[in-house]
């Protein structure tokens, strides 16, 4: 299994005061292994790290975030343009998000492999939920906001 995180689950998996916060670490904190890889789109990468930057302040919190990065892979939107323009047309999603939602569903469909998809934005949910019956997405909804 491939977990995907969306930058909304990074950055709440890494800001003590985000609603969910236990729930996202814990999925964060547990090691890759042949059966559990990690990954994210590169813009959301940046994303979350602009967040957690805005939000603390501090570079030891971004630098905790860079660490994690040792075990994903990265994936660019290129392969997958087509696909969140489908996305933004069908679900009005913003661009960043569908993009996100898109490197996802992509790899599920090139790779083979199921994704869980890990996200705290509801209308970015709701279009993985969508795919979610076609293609091998399982949706982990985080909660919203602050705690």
């Amino acid at each position: 299994m491939l977990r995907f995180f969306d930058s909304t689950g990074l950055v709440k998996a890494l800001v003590r005061e985000e609603n969910g916060h236990r729930q996202a670490a814990s999925l964060l904190e547990e090691p890759a292994s042949p059966r559990l890889t990690f990954a994210t789109a590169r813009v959301a990468a940046l994303e979350s790290l602009s967040k957690i930057w805005r939000i603390t302040r501090n570079r030891g919190e971004v630098g905790k975030l860079e660490r994690h990065f040792d075990k994903f892979a990265f994936y660019e939107l290129d392969a997958d343009y087509e696909l969140a323009r489908e996305l933004i047309l069908k679900s009005s999603l913003k661009g960043v998000d569908a993009g996100i939602l898109s490197v996802a569903v992509g790899i599920a469909r090139r790779e083979r492999v199921v994704v869980q998809f890990l996200s705290a934005d509801q209308d970015q949910l709701r279009a993985a939920r969508h795919h979610s019956r076609h293609d091998k997405i399982r949706v982990v909804s985080l909660p919203v906001g602050l705690a």
